[in-house]
């Protein structure tokens, strides 16, 4: 079973890592609602297509047929976590995979990412990856990574500030 990315959260994506907050309109108040000219920037309005190997985001969840059987709740895909995680103000891309190791594409800017998930630490390989998020979880000002795992382990990724990421069980980690 093949997972895509769902064009929703690719809009999302869109919005989130290749767009700047545009200058902010006016609001019209009428009787009951309000509304805003919408502001398009100068150009082409919109979107471009942009092939995953172009752009260095190549990603594919697939579950094997055989694990399917035995568990249908793998089949519901994984997680997808967006946040700077090196500290270079560039929002990076992580993406849990169901069945294999997990994916990190660090964003180079100009929309151009590279995977760096072994070097960072958190591939994860021997696990059914099933949800993320990315969040300070020592208040040290950098983003750490929260894994969830169908099957287990669970676990919370430390970060170093640098995008390198150092597993820790929680306690209320699954085995």
């Amino acid at each position: 079973m093949m997972g895509r990315i769902p064009a929703p959260l690719l809009l999302g994506m869109g919005l989130i890592l290749g767009c700047s907050a545009p200058e902010q309109a006016a609001w019209h108040e009428e009787a009951g609602y309000r509304w805003q000219e919408l502001q398009v920037p100068s150009g082409a309005a919109g979107f471009t297509a942009m092939s995953g190997s172009r752009i260095g985001v190549t990603f594919q969840n697939t579950v094997d047929d055989s694990i399917l059987i035995g568990n249908r709740m793998l089949a519901q895909g994984a997680g997808t976590c967006l946040g700077d995680v090196d500290g270079d103000g560039l929002t990076d891309l992580f993406l849990a995979r169901t069945e294999g190791a997990n994916a990190l594409f660090r964003n180079l800017g100009g929309w151009k990412f590279e995977e760096i998930a072994t070097r960072a630490g958190v591939a994860a390989a021997d696990r059914f990856s099933s949800g993320c998020a990315l969040a300070d979880l020592e208040g040290d000002g950098d983003l750490d990574l929260i894994l969830l795992a169908t099957l287990g382990p669970n676990a919370i990724f430390l970060n170093d500030g640098t995008g390198v990421f150092t597993e820790h069980a929680p306690s209320w980690a699954s085995t």
